[in-house]
């Protein structure tokens, strides 16, 4: 079926003008969450499937709950898109008003879609770009039948594609479908992820089970390793292809080694674990994150990780209170990607925040962190040029960052960096008889280069050289493949 044209409008970067509050959610719409909140906030460790549902999480008297529920059944009748566990800040906001039974924990789930709630804090709306053609969506349809879920792209030009119940899509750059296979039990395709050195191997998730393909006669899988216990979330593949992780729902990474076909190194979150990814020229070292608010740096020669950062730890440590906001709405870790210098990677939350990390030796700091989306960020990825960063949330929005000139510098001292940071995050002035408090690594200046309005929920991002000029292809919750358009550096 022929690609189709389809108008979305598109706006640019301004000179100035500071990014505020976003919130995030990533596949989670269609994964189990496991919510660790602070103390009174689903402290038995519940854990729920989230599938199609809304999750409201309150501890209020039964009157305020009989409340919640009604308003989350009027938005799911008015249909729209799922919008994840607290993006009801409002109503969530009278929980933490000091009428809470704190020992009650209510947890209302509502089927069918809800339409996403703006956040009061949302980034800027920039000016419209009139005539762009980057403004013209590209539409990728005739693949699949339900919802697409990841992306990937060959060194070769060809684009992989998994959705729902199974579905797995080949494409060529005009977009158009070359072949189709639906895999065993018709399991979602949760990740595909293309060999870098073999470009017609290609290596796809469905529940819990991985299976090789031969992309040159997409047929029967070529092999399938059954290591991991509960579903995988991302699979990911070492630059010298001897090494394949796989993260699921369990917390688990299982790391495989490609020729003896055996897992080499088992791995582990405290909660689901949903995002992996190799350093490019150390096959030895990667990054992960994961609903437990956790990024790690890891080495296969060790079991336990090489360093841990807790998101919500080092927000807490910055912030002297947190709003009603803050506080239902916590940094859990939804994707990450590495830049290709392999020092400098990013993390996107469901707080809505994209945070910046650049490992030094055995540990990591985070040298960045902003506002990004107006609901959570789904997907980050760097581009191969230095430090491009695309994003996506479940505002329906595709940004393009360029993070160069907070990160592209030359390597610090690990000590005076750390020095300079706690020194910032103790700075504090008055001025006018208030005090006013410096965040140590909020940039509230950053803007994007590039926004794009897709209008639909992002469940994954892709980059790919089309036809001379580079494209960010993008998966929601529709079975077409949106492609868009990204400037030249």
């Amino acid at each position: 079926m022929a690609a189709r044209l389809v108008a979305m409008p598109m706006t640019a970067t301004v000179p100035s003008g500071p990014s505020h509050h976003t919130s995030q959610a990533c596949r989670p719409s269609l994964k189990p969450i496991l919510v660790r909140a602070p103390s009174v906030l689903c402290a038995m460790g519940l854990r729920c499937s989230v599938k199609p549902f809304f999750l409201m999480y309150t501890f209020l008297e039964q009157s305020l709950v009989l409340k919640a529920w009604w308003k989350a059944r009027t938005w799911a009748r008015q249909g729209g898109h799922v919008a994840e566990d607290v993006g009801a800040q409002g109503l969530l906001g009278q929980a933490a008003g000091g009428q809470a039974a704190p020992h009650l924990a209510v947890l209302v789930a509502v089927q069918d879609a809800v339409p996403q709630l703006a956040d009061q804090r949302a980034a800027p709306q920039l000016p419209q770009l009139q005539g762009c053609p980057c403004s013209m969506a590209v539409k990728w349809d005739g693949g699949h039948s339900s919802s697409v879920l990841c992306l990937d792209s060959s060194a070769e030009g060809l684009v992989a594609s998994g959705a729902e119940r199974g579905e797995l899509a080949l494409w060529d750059g005009g977009g158009s479908p070359v072949a189709q296979l639906r895999l065993p039990q018709e399991q979602d395709v949760t990740s595909v992820v293309f060999s870098a050195r073999r470009p017609s191997t290609l290596y796809t998730s469905h529940g819990e089970t991985i299976s090789v393909l031969d992309v040159r006669s997409l047929q029967e899988p070529l092999q399938r390793f059954q290591v991991n216990e509960e579903e995988i979330n991302c699979l990911a593949v070492n630059d010298t292809d001897s090494s394949l992780a796989a993260a699921d729902d369990s917390g688990a990474i299982k790391v495989v080694d490609l020729e003896s076909k055996k897992v080499s190194r088992s791995l582990r979150h405290s909660n689901i674990c949903s995002s992996v990814a190799f350093r490019p020229q150390r096959p030895q070292s990667l990054v992960s994150c994961g609903l437990d608010m956790q990024v790690m740096l890891w080495n296969l020669q060790k079991a336990r990780p090489l360093w841990t950062m807790n998101l919500q730890e080092c927000d807490m440590e910055e912030e002297s209170s947190q709003s009603a906001g803050q506080f239902f709405n916590p940094p859990l870790a939804h994707s990450l990607s590495v830049a290709s210098c392999g020092n400098i990677f990013g993390c996107g939350a469901q707080d809505g925040k994209i945070r910046i990390f650049r490992v030094t030796g055995v540990r990591f700091e985070r040298e960045l962190e902003f506002q990004a989306h107006s609901l959570g960020v789904s997907q980050v990825l760097f581009m191969p040029e230095a430090y491009w960063l695309l994003s996506g949330g479940n505002d329906g929005k595709v940004l393009l960052w360029d993070v160069s000139s907070n990160v592209g510098k030359q390597q610090k001292s690990p000590a005076k960096s750390l020095h300079r940071k706690m020194a910032q995050a103790a700075a504090s002035s008055r001025k006018d008889g208030k005090l006013n408090k410096v965040a140590s690594n909020e940039q509230p200046g950053v803007v994007p280069k590039l926004s794009i309005e897709h209008g639909e929920k992002v469940n994954w991002l892709s980059c790919a050289e089309i036809k001379g000029s580079r494209r960010v292809l993008v998966a929601d919750q529709t079975s077409s493949i949106s492609v868009y358009a990204l400037p030249e550096p």
